[in-house]
């Protein structure tokens, strides 16, 4: 998740509130814009695969 965990600069792509460390978010490595996992639909199992390290993710809606 981005940013300090006490304040977000990182609006969601998606729905333009910010995504906050409470929350689940991706980056998408295409364009660097920050979305709500609730806001792109991916699912837990999604998920857990983004957070590795090596693994390259675009978002659909930003690519769109």
């Amino acid at each position: 998740n981005p940013g300090p965990r006490n304040e977000s600069i990182f609006p969601c792509g998606h729905c333009d509130l910010p995504v906050n460390w409470p929350q689940k978010g991706v980056c998408c490595n295409e364009c660097g814009v920050w979305h709500h996992k609730s806001c792109e639909d991916i699912d837990t199992k999604e998920y857990e695969y983004l957070e590795h390290p090596s693994v390259f993710g675009i978002v659909v809606s930003a690519t769109a």
